[in-house]
């Protein structure tokens, strides 16, 4: 991946609903991705909206995540979007 070769150390990935163009509806999805075409890097969601999600759901999938990652992974949780 270009940005481990570049010297990142982690890539953020946003959460945004009712929006076409920006973020993505499931943002634990894509750091399963990453981690498995990276070593060292690490995955972070910006903010994960709980209200809008199972927030269950939400804490199986960051702990697998985390765990097949290496413990890579930060999850930001949130009550409500601004």
């Amino acid at each position: 991946m270009h940005a481990e070769r570049f010297g990142f150390d982690s890539a953020w990935i946003a959460q945004h609903h009712f929006h076409e163009t920006e973020g993505v509806y499931r943002p634990l999805r894509v750091p399963v991705a990453r981690a498995a075409k990276t070593s060292r890097i690490g995955s972070a969601t910006g903010i994960v909206t709980l209200p809008l999600e199972l927030p269950v759901r939400v804490a199986e999938d960051a702990v697998v995540l985390d765990l097949l990652s290496g413990h890579r992974l930060e999850v930001g949780a949130a009550r409500a979007a601004t």
